[in-house]
Formats: structure tokens, C-alpha cells, sequence
């Protein structure tokens, strides 16, 4: 989808509405993307029935836990800044206040 230009609101407010971040992907399965099931065991050092026990605990004691890192979303501050500067909200803003501006009052009977 191309990027609108716009001669009003600067470049970067514009790019900075559209970015994506890129996921980050472990290089143990970008290594094992191409592999058979066999080869999957081999590079993990693993197999189909599992760890044993003393495998396990010696992973566990050079790894650590299995968990998920931290999640790195957005505070809810900056997701309200970043809405705020969307251009349609600030359009929308504008136009409201033109109208909340120029509102005749109706005729009293």
C-alpha cells in the first residue's frame, strides 16, 4: 500500500502511524526450518520420547525457566498520544470545533 503525502502534517507523523515492528524469531528454529523431525532432534539434542529427568534438571539449571519474555507493549499514555495524533483524529477535532464554533441556535417559538 503506497504512503500518502501530505503538505499539511509533517513526514514523520505520517510514517510513524504506519510502522510494523518485526518479530524476533530464535536462530535454534531458523537452524531447524529445513530439517526432517530426525534432524530437529539432532541439532535440540532431543528426542520424539522427550528429555530424561537428569537431562531436564541440567537444562534447567544452565537455561533457566521456560518463559515467555517480557512483553513490550505500550503504556496506555502512549497509545493515547499515539491516537491523538492520527491524522484523522486531529481532522476530526478540527472539523468540531469549526462546527461547535459556527452552531446557530435554533429559532425560539
Amino acid at each position: 500500500m503506497p504512503r500518502l503525502q501530505s503538505a499539511i502534517l509533517p513526514k514523520a507523523l505520517l510514517a510513524r502511524s504506519h510502522e510494523k515492528r518485526g518479530l524476533r524469531v530464535s536462530q535454534a528454529i531458523v537452524d531447524t526450518v529445513t530439517l526432517e523431525a530426525a534432524g530437529v532432534y539432532a541439532h535440540l539434542n532431543t528426542r520424539a520420547e522427550g528429555l530424561l529427568a537428569d537431562d531436564a534438571t541440567a537444562r534447567l539449571a544452565e537455561h533457566g525457566h521456560n518463559v515467555l519474555a517480557k512483553d513490550q507493549r505500550p503504556g496506555p499514555f502512549r497509545l493515547l498520544w499515539r491516537a491523538v495524533l492520527d491524522p484523522l483524529v486531529i481532522l476530526l477535532a478540527v472539523l468540531a470545533a469549526v462546527s461547535f464554533g459556527t452552531a446557530m441556535r435554533a429559532p425560539r417559538r
